[in-house]
């Protein structure tokens, strides 16, 4: 009768260890391991099993008697005896019991493992996709008309008469910028590598020829590439508008002979568009 019950348990362990939980795998001195056995991935040439009950079923005919027949299954190990014969012996249950602690200990090790990489995958997302302020470097490339500095009236005596001309001190076409910008990415995979792209806008906060902070606004499209830290490089293009830009007035010209005296009723202020590249860091 006492071995009747024990098999009858053993048939219902079985078939719900069968039905609550996918194939098993391979099986080592005893011991059946799915795929998410810590020792799975280095077991080799073991024989192979569509199923937890055939696994059990092939260990208890192979005379392995007595011996815990492990499960792996998320971070809960579940064992049965898969013995022929009655309870086990106190000597073998501490062993079940010292199994037991070491196949923990191992799982623990390697869900530590998993929860590291998966805080990682964590920064990746965080700092990769939705909305992020980055510093950024930027080259700003002016369309149309120079960026004109230093403009001021010089005056000159030729024979003996004084006159006075305009002089433009600088003329630049491309200039380096500091720029804050915001961006938005989705995330996106190519050949398996992770990426985010999406829109940026951005405003200067320090340029080169020294315009007025928050005088340039700046807007394009963006893409960032993830680096194993959960940092990413980020380089985007789009255009810009300059609101500090000096232009001179009537059409004046550097050198141009001029009646004015004061330099700033030789040029107006205005707006100038151009093209911007982008570089940025998320941390």
């Amino acid at each position: 009768m006492k071995s009747t019950i024990m098999n009858i348990s053993l048939f219902f362990a079985l078939v719900f260890c069968t039905t609550t939980y996918a194939d098993v795998v391979k099986e080592q001195d005893g011991v059946c391991h799915d795929e998410e056995s810590p020792q799975y991935s280095t077991m080799s040439g073991q024989a192979t099993f569509t199923s937890l009950q055939a696994c059990l079923a092939a260990v208890s005919a192979n005379g392995k008697r007595n011996v815990l027949a492990t499960y792996y299954k998320g971070i809960e190990p579940k064992l049965w005896q898969v013995s022929a014969t009655n309870a086990l012996s106190n000597a073998q249950q501490e062993l079940a019991a010292k199994s037991m602690s070491t196949l923990s200990e191992v799982e623990r090790t390697g869900l530590k493992a998993k929860e590291q990489e998966k805080q990682v995958a964590d920064d990746t997302v965080k700092n990769l996709y939705g909305f992020n302020f980055n510093p950024a470097l930027t080259m700003l490339f002016y369309v149309g008309d120079d960026y004109l500095d230093d403009i001021s009236v010089e005056t000159r005596t030729i024979e003996g008469e004084s006159k006075n001309y305009v002089r433009v001190g600088k003329s630049v076409s491309t200039q380096l910028a500091v720029m804050l910008e915001s961006h938005y990415f989705f995330e996106g995979k190519l050949s398996g590598r992770t990426f985010g792209h999406g829109p940026y806008i951005s405003t200067n906060l320090a340029t080169q020829e020294g315009n007025e902070i928050f005088s340039i606004l700046s807007f394009g499209y963006m893409i960032g590439l993830a680096g194993e830290d959960g940092t990413s490089f980020n380089i985007g293009i789009g255009g810009f508008v300059d609101t500090d830009v000096k232009k001179l007035r009537n059409g004046l010209k550097d050198g141009s002979e001029t009646t004015f005296v004061n330099s700033k009723d030789l040029y107006d202020k205005t707006d100038q568009e151009g093209v911007i590249l982008s570089f940025s860091a998320t941390f």
